[in-house]
């Protein structure tokens, strides 16, 4: 398990290093108010394609995991639900382009935009399925290298496209990055290694939501609008999730002018590192709780143990380090131009960690088909961020809707967290989980006391980086081993 996360780990370190580079070069070129209209457009990509891949694709990865026998006609069926799934958001975000565009200003570009980013439900549908495959083997190696080229694919399409037409072109290389990129993770499907969690209880015993991993027998696969039928509450949960990443943005853009929104947006990117370089935990966790189903509530409870404190040794540090000199970052980056005279990167980088503790227990959820806590857990959160985040912005500008944003995610991590005990009893090593955040302060020091100059900034940053994986590597929190 560990090794599968640090590998994937690292894969979205390039993954995030190339969206810096993105976000640097885009916003310099577009300026603040068009770079505004590509972080609403791209928004709605991200939605869309959780919508899209969080929902089937991941009820087939639990199947695949607990099932290898059967993943042939399991991707097949998933593949059907998720062209249709695909299908139906993609026309939905087409339909809502204008009345989004008329919400926010009614710009022609952006409303150019907003039907460009519908396509992305196609593209990436694409690539959730052949995700579901690697993944539901637990090809974590080869997952980490589709995820790198990936990044590649991205960044050249998406600077192919801004460098020659802007806004609308940097949002069209973004959707057909996915598609181009899938071919990475075409690959032919595994024999089943025999082990005890290669046979799992038929799905007839009722659930109350219904279960993302309780598979058939051969003979009765699950059709594709079954795979629908059962995606719905993860659909949900992934559509929470997006909406919490991005909902306080969108809050303030109703409040703020267009240059406002666009330094706003570019505070969130940076603030959304954390939560991308711990994506590798929901990823882990999903495939190893779903193929240990049947060894019991204790063998899941010490899985869940184990994968925690990793997820805790990688969110600590880029948390930490980006929480104590982020707006400062914001600038060296950026340009001037992008600078907020109130801490804001500070108060969103903390408020995505409780976003990211959520994300990775509802991945613990879906591997246990429980679902019903984390759908109501997610969506009282973006109630309460959009409510929270519309209120500080009225009241104290950027600050106020990162610190409103921060207040609602912590509360939604924390209550996530306790509902997780209440099923596994105590499962957090919380010696283990001080130690880390306690090495993850002593290196976000140095970058903290060095950032108000550029240069020794980036360095500290990158060097503190390196060093402190190396350390929570060498005392065993990034080199867990599955249980027995």
């Amino acid at each position: 398990m560990g090794r599968g996360m640090l590998l994937l780990t690292l894969a979205n370190v390039v993954f995030v290093a190339s969206g810096y580079v993105l976000t640097v070069w885009l916003a310099r070129l577009l300026g603040p108010a068009s770079y505004a209209l590509y972080g609403l457009a791209t928004g709605v990509v991200t939605v869309v394609q959780l919508l899209v891949a969080r929902g089937v694709p991941v009820a087939a990865t639990a199947d695949i995991a607990a099932e290898p026998a059967h993943a042939r006609p399991i991707l097949a069926a998933a593949a059907r639900g998720t062209a249709l799934a695909a299908l139906v958001s993609g026309v939905v975000a087409l339909a809502l382009a204008v009345p989004l565009a008329l919400l926010f200003g009614d710009a022609p570009e952006l409303r150019a935009c907003l039907a460009i980013a519908a396509a992305g439900a196609i593209t990436y549908g694409v690539q959730a399925v052949l995700l579901a495959l690697v993944n539901g083997q637990q090809r974590f190696g080869r997952q980490a290298a589709a995820h790198v080229w990936y990044s590649a694919v991205r960044l050249v399409t998406v600077v192919a496209g801004g460098a020659t037409t802007g806004a609308r072109g940097a949002v069209a290389g973004f959707v057909l990055a996915p598609l181009l990129a899938a071919p990475a993770l075409i690959t032919r499907i595994a024999a089943p290694v025999p082990s005890a969690a290669a046979s799992v209880v038929p799905s007839g015993a009722a659930t109350a939501v219904p279960s993302a991993t309780a598979v058939p027998s051969a003979a009765a696969v699950p059709s594709a609008t079954a795979y629908l039928r059962r995606s719905l509450p993860l659909v949900a949960g992934a559509g929470a999730i997006a909406l919490l990443l991005l909902i306080d943005a969108f809050a303030y853009a109703r409040v703020a002018g267009d240059a406002a929104t666009g330094r706003y947006f570019a505070a969130g990117t940076i603030a959304h590192v954390p939560f991308f370089l711990l994506g590798s935990a929901p990823l882990v966790l999903l495939p190893s709780i779903a193929a240990g189903k049947l060894a019991g509530r204790a063998q899941q409870a010490a899985d869940l143990r184990a994968g925690m404190t990793s997820a805790w040794a990688l969110l600590a540090f880029p948390a930490l380090a980006l929480a104590a000199c982020g707006d400062a970052l914001l600038p060296v980056l950026l340009g001037s131009e992008y600078a907020i005279d109130q801490p804001v990167v500070l108060w969103l980088t903390l408020a995505k960690v409780g976003i990211a503790i959520h994300a990775t227990a509802l991945a613990v959820d879906t591997a246990r088909g429980e679902l019903r806590t984390a759908v109501g857990l997610g969506l009282g959160g973006v109630i309460g961020i959009a409510a929270a985040a519309t209120i500080g912005a009225e009241t104290a500008g950027a600050q106020g809707a990162a610190i409103g944003t921060l207040l609602v995610a912590s509360a939604l991590g924390a209550v996530h967290l306790a509902s997780l005990r209440c099923a596994f009893g105590p499962f957090l090593a919380w010696r283990s989980i001080a130690a880390i955040a306690l090495l993850a302060a002593l290196f976000s020091l140095p970058p903290w006391l060095l950032r108000t100059n550029d240069l020794a900034l980036l360095g500290a940053l990158a060097a503190c980086g390196v060093i402190y994986l190396a350390a929570v590597t060498r005392l065993g929190w990034l080199s867990l081993r599955s249980p027995a």
